[in-house]
């Protein structure tokens, strides 16, 4: 462990988390900015909605945004626990600072990563 935390580089560290402020910090800063994803592209696709706007479909809209950002809330609170304190402890983290990702590494991540998804959500 001592070893892999003196690798200080984009592929360890995609986002700075040291410290409970830094987990707060970014777990803010993640959500504002999928929060604000989330509205802008929900609201761009209601303003294209040719269908006629109705009580039922501004209910469903509020209740669509309170369950979205709840959702998001959870998923970005989880991610950030998970890369502050399990992602260091991973046997793979930091593995391309010592090795080179050749485009065989990348063929073969693809065919799993698909294979693994696919089955997985479907």
């Amino acid at each position: 462990p001592e070893i892999r935390k003196q690798a200080v580089t984009v592929a360890t560290r995609v986002i700075p988390i040291d410290s409970l402020n830094d987990a707060v910090t970014q777990t803010i800063l993640i959500s504002l900015g999928y929060i604000i994803e989330f509205l802008a592209f929900g609201s761009f696709l209601e303003y294209i909605n040719p269908t006629p706007m109705n009580e039922y479909r501004k209910r469903m809209m509020k209740r669509q945004i309170k369950y979205g950002i709840q959702s998001l809330l959870y998923i970005v609170i989880y991610t950030v626990i998970w890369m502050w304190k399990f992602d260091p402890l991973m046997p793979y983290y930091g593995y391309y600072e010592t090795h080179t990702f050749t485009p065989t590494d990348f063929v073969v991540n693809l065919f799993v990563y698909m294979f693994t998804f696919d089955t997985w959500f479907y």
